[in-house]
């Protein structure tokens, strides 16, 4: 059984590796891989947001148009966390 001899790292920090990355890859090296994390994202806030704005016009029209208390706008929250939390 051979034991395996340590590599030298590749970067010595962060900014050498951004550094390196812009030599060799141009700037858009470092946003490579960015769009579908950010394509989840979106789909995530807008889950989000019309579930809570749909929650919100719902508890709004029960209770004859007037503005969501506190603890309404807490549920109103909550309900488009839990929708996220499925979604996610």
């Amino acid at each position: 059984q051979g034991c395996v001899a340590a590599q030298a790292p590749l970067y010595s920090g962060a900014i050498d590796c951004a550094r390196k990355t812009v030599k060799s890859e141009g700037l858009g090296g470092l946003y490579k891989g960015i769009g579908p994390p950010l394509i989840g994202q979106v789909f995530k806030s807008a889950c989000l947001f019309t579930t809570h704005d749909e929650v919100k016009t719902a508890i709004m029209a029960r209770n004859g148009g007037k503005p969501l208390t506190a603890a309404e706008n807490f549920v109103a929250g909550a309900m488009g966390g839990g929708v996220v939390a499925l979604v996610e």
